[in-house]
């Protein structure tokens, strides 16, 4: 069905009395409707008194030129009338129209962004955490989508490889996805480490982090009296220095004394 026609009037009405019908005609299709035109017979025996909207009347035929009628929607005609005398009466309504066909394209865009975290600042034998958390804030599904990160010289996984691939596969709208690995610096530095996310389309969208690797470098020395009489005192002096650029934690200096000589003081 296209158009939908409903016509509603009293079952039965007094000679003489005015009374009420209207007329109904809703589009039932996703589309409008190109010039309506409702026209209703008018039986012998009925008085047309009038309408609204206002119809064209020729004889006993009324027409409404109701124009476009849109997706769904509705128009009512309401009509006045009289009977002029006893019996019975058939009112017929008919509508003409031009039908469009219509196609909805809904148009989508997929987007791809990337995060990554990473400590600002370790030694060289910690582990280094890196988390990525890839994001699809468009409007469409991503597909293809692929995060790599490739590790700068100086940098290892955890299982010693230098480059994280995460095959993540389709990301829906507003959908994201996270990946953590490890990993571990080979000697001191500076390192900035870039991952890549993409995606079919083009889609591109890339994250760095910059970690400093320090590491903590202990010198000591240690000097004593070189000759002093039996029974008589001996000072030794020990130095601990940290030439490297990270604090050395938990520092413990021990010193073994030899045979023959016992702890009076430090």
């Amino acid at each position: 069905s296209v158009l939908l026609l409903e016509k509603s009037a009293p079952a039965e009405v007094a000679v003489g009395q005015e009374f009420t019908y209207t007329i109904k005609a809703t589009n039932l299709t996703p589309c409008e409707l190109d010039e309506v035109v409702v026209t209703d017979t008018i039986p012998q025996g009925v008085e047309y008194k009038g309408s609204t909207p206002t119809g064209v009347q020729a004889g006993n035929l009324l027409t409404w030129d109701l124009g476009t009628l849109p997706a769904k929607g509705t128009k009512t005609i309401t009509l006045k009338a009289a009977a002029t005398g006893t019996g019975e009466f058939t009112n017929c309504v008919r509508a003409t129209y031009k039908e469009k066909l219509c196609l909805t394209i809904k148009a989508v865009q997929p987007k791809l962004t990337l995060d990554k975290t990473a400590p600002a600042e370790v030694l060289v034998c910690d582990i280094i955490p890196v988390k990525l958390v890839v994001k699809n804030p468009g409007t469409g599904p991503a597909t293809g989508v692929v995060v790599t990160d490739t590790l700068p010289a100086g940098l290892k996984t955890a299982d010693g490889k230098t480059e994280v691939k995460f095959d993540v596969g389709t990301l829906n709208p507003g959908e994201s996805k996270e990946f953590t690995f490890n990993a571990q610096a080979t000697k001191p530095g500076a390192y900035a480490n870039k991952a890549v996310a993409t995606a079919n389309g083009g889609l591109t969208d890339d994250a760095a982090t910059n970690t400093v690797v320090k590491q903590p470098v202990l010198a000591i020395t240690k000097t004593a009296t070189e000759m002093a009489y039996e029974g008589r005192p001996v000072s030794y002096q020990v130095k601990v220095s940290n030439k490297g650029d990270a604090a050395a934690a938990g520092l413990v200096v021990v010193d073994t004394l030899p045979a023959g000589v016992t702890f009076v003081s430090a």
